[in-house]
This record gives C-alpha cells, sequence and structure tokens, in this order.
C-alpha cells in the first residue's frame, strides 16, 4: 500500500496484491461468509486488472483474472483471456527459439555471451510457457465442455500438442546439457564449476536421463490419450475420415513405446467402429484392416474395454453376414 501510495506503476506488484486478496477470499467462502468472500474477489479482479494495465501481456495477471472469472459464474468472458495467453507464450517461446537457431545456423561460437543469452532467453521463454499453458488449457476445456463446443476443443487439443512436445524437449535440452556438462569435464578437468566433482557430474547425468525417459514414457501416454480424445471430437462433429486418420497416429505411436498397448487397442477398436457404422458393400474392401485391428486389440487385464471389443467384433460378424462375406 505504501508503494502504490508513491507510484501506481508496479505490475508485478499489483499481481501479487491480488494474489492475497484471492487468497483471503477463499478463506472467507470457506468459512461460508458470502459477503466478505465476494468483496475480497472483487479486490482481487481489480489489482489483477491494474496489473494487465501496466502490461497488457503479462500472463500470470491475465490467468489470475480469468480464474476468478470462470469461479464466478463468468467463465464464457474468461476463454478470450485464456486464448490471449496461449498465443503470447507460444509467439515469445517462437521468437526466442527462432534467434536462438538463427545463431546456431550462423555459426556463432557457442561459449560466446551473445550464443549463452539467446540460449537462456530460449529456456526462459519455454519455462514461461510451460507454466502458462497447462493452466489456460485447463480453463478452456472446463469452458469448451460446458457448450460441447467440438471445434473450440478441436484448437484446444492443437495447442495441448505442441505443450507436451515442449514439456518432452525441454527435459531433453536439461538431460543433453547434463551429458555434455560430463563429457566435457571428463576430457578437460579444469573446465568444471568449482566446488563440483565428477561424482556429482555423473550422478547429476544418472538423474536426467531418468528423468527425460520418464519424461518420454508420460510424452507417449498422454499424446495418446489426447488423439483418442481429439478423434472423438472429430466424431461428434460427423468428420469420421479425419477420426481414422487421428487414431491411426496412436496405432504409429505405438511403434515407439510400449507403454501405451491399451491406447492402441482403444484406437484399433474404435477405428473398427466408425468402419462399421455404415455397413455397405464398400466396407468389404475394410475387412482384412478391421480383422487385423481386432487380432491386435489386446486389452491387458481390463475387462471393460474388453466387453467393449467384444461387442464390435460382433457387429462385424453381423456385417460379414448381411453383406454375404464368410
Amino acid at each position: 500500500g505504501k508503494a502504490f501510495a508513491i507510484r501506481e506503476d508496479f505490475g508485478k506488484a499489483w499481481n501479487n496484491l491480488g494474489f492475497l486478496h484471492e487468497r483471503r477470499a477463499f478463506r472467507y467462502l470457506a468459512e461460508n461468509n458470502k459477503i466478505e468472500g465476494e468483496a475480497s474477489l472483487a479486490k482481487a479482479k481489480e489489482c489483477f486488472e491494474k496489473a494487465i494495465k501496466q502490461d497488457p501481456n503479462y500472463t500470470d495477471a491475465l490467468l489470475n483474472k480469468a480464474n476468478i472469472l470462470q469461479n464466478t459464474g463468468s467463465g464464457q468472458e474468461a476463454i478470450p483471456i485464456a486464448l490471449k495467453v496461449l498465443n503470447i507464450a507460444m509467439k515469445n517461446l517462437h521468437e526466442k527459439e527462432n534467434a536462438f537457431q538463427a545463431l546456431v545456423d550462423s555459426k556463432v561460437q557457442q561459449n560466446s555471451g551473445k550464443f549463452n543469452d539467446a540460449y537462456t532467453q530460449k529456456i526462459i521463454a519455454s519455462q514461461e510457457y510451460l507454466g502458462s499453458a497447462p493452466k489456460a488449457i485447463m480453463m478452456l476445456k472446463i469452458e469448451y465442455s460446458k457448450t460441447k463446443d467440438y471445434n473450440a476443443f478441436l484448437e484446444v487439443f492443437e495447442f495441448e500438442k505442441k505443450l507436451l512436445i515442449q514439456q518432452l524437449e525441454i527435459k531433453n535440452i536439461t538431460y543433453q546439457t547434463a551429458s555434455r556438462e560430463l563429457e566435457l569435464a571428463k576430457s578437460d578437468p579444469s573446465s568444471m564449476r568449482a566446488g563440483i566433482s565428477i561424482d556429482q557430474l555423473e550422478k547429476n547425468n544418472s538423474v536426467q536421463k531418468q528423468v527425460f525417459e520418464q519424461g518420454e514414457t508420460e510424452y507417449y501416454q498422454k499424446m495418446a490419450r489426447l488423439f483418442i480424445d481429439m478423434a472423438e471430437a472429430y466424431r461428434s462433429l460427423g468428420k469420421n475420415p479425419e477420426s481414422i486418420s487421428t487414431l491411426e497416429q496412436v496405432i504409429e505411436l505405438a511403434k515407439n513405446s510400449k507403454s501405451i498397448s491399451d491406447q492402441e487397442s482403444i484406437a484399433r477398436v474404435q477405428i473398427n467402429a466408425l468402419y462399421l457404422s455404415t455397413i455397405n458393400k464398400e466396407l468389404i474392401s475394410k475387412f482384412p484392416t478391421i480383422q487385423e485391428n481386432f487380432d491386435k486389440a489386446t486389452y491387458q487385464g481390463n475387462p471393460e474395454l474388453n466387453t467393449f471389443k467384444k461387442a464390435w467384433e460382433q457387429k462385424f460378424k453381423d456385417a460379414k453376414k448381411m453383406l454375404n462375406v464368410e
């Protein structure tokens, strides 16, 4: 308050004050003190708006304002804010990545201050994106699910795909950085940072490798689920070819990871379900693919998914009879 009495152009301070009012509001509301709770939320929103006035691209303040709107029954007003956050964060990331890549392409000295600064800016932009994008994506999913806006959902899924790729990339960069530091230390011990030993670098490299490998497993699992959700959105819009094409991407992912066998099985049976949604002579050409999908859809100890598969296998048999195919 004393700071604002002198000057009001402290965007981050306004954001922090808004956060404090928001925390106070949650406490009041938890105590069933609705009047004080709503008053504190109004103060919080006002603080976030003042922070945004200082910097219209301040993603933290934008997200905080959108969160209040969503939690006070004005979720539709949060949608353009969440989309703005995603576009700001992604634009900043792309600009920093392009600037860094330009230096790499120009073969500038990699231990120069210019190179290190560009690399640092790229990492900061990536971390900011990873911090803001998940919140914005979740907000949009909540709002679009209320209205069943599947076209909008598809837009969000594209943002989420890029987020998953970026999350894995940052883990890979951290692991590769640890590996390079270890290799350099082994070849030139004088290059080691003060207070760091070879043993510590080896342990750090091992830890970062595990983090990356776990992140890679999670990436395949989340991406497979994302494609399945995207396919469902396409199906709901009556776009069966696009739905099938998206499910086929799950099968492609499964070639690189054994951790998504259930998702692969789901995708194969759902592809069959889409084929079998229309019984005509053109379907006969798909019979070999349908049979292969059923053969490879091996659910591991999941009775519910096995029941789902058996139901469509029966429809496949019925389709054969209808079309006089043995």
